[in-house]
């Protein structure tokens, strides 16, 4: 079982000189916290972001899990042939997402 923290942004900024920054913004981020368990479990938020533009930031702790995105995902533990990625206990990784893709998320 891990606690696995989401948060959805849209990334994009300008600089000073006016070009493109691709980071997270963080006005407007929406965060949903999911304990992951022996079966697949989806979140309830969804990326607002326009597509192109969304961002999701995933941090995990207590366990390794895998984590797919899309419409209505559902995660695989160990199922090479899903669009997943195995996130370990203690790290987070960065994802981009198309508008209105939900996580989903199972143990190793």
């Amino acid at each position: 079982m891990a606690k696995v923290t989401m948060t959805f942004c849209m990334v994009g900024n300008r600089s000073q000189e006016g070009g493109s920054m691709p980071v997270p913004c963080m006005a407007g981020c929406e965060t949903e916290v999911l304990e992951s368990g022996g079966a697949s479990i989806s979140g309830t938020l969804a990326s607002a972001a326009p597509e192109g533009f969304g961002f999701v930031s995933v941090t995990v702790e207590g366990n390794a899990v895998f984590v797919t995105a899309g419409a209505l995902p559902v995660a695989a533990a160990s199922d090479a042939r899903t669009n997943g990625f195995l996130i370990l206990d203690g790290q987070t990784r960065d994802f981009a997402v198309r508008h209105g893709d939900r996580l989903a998320v199972i143990d190793r």
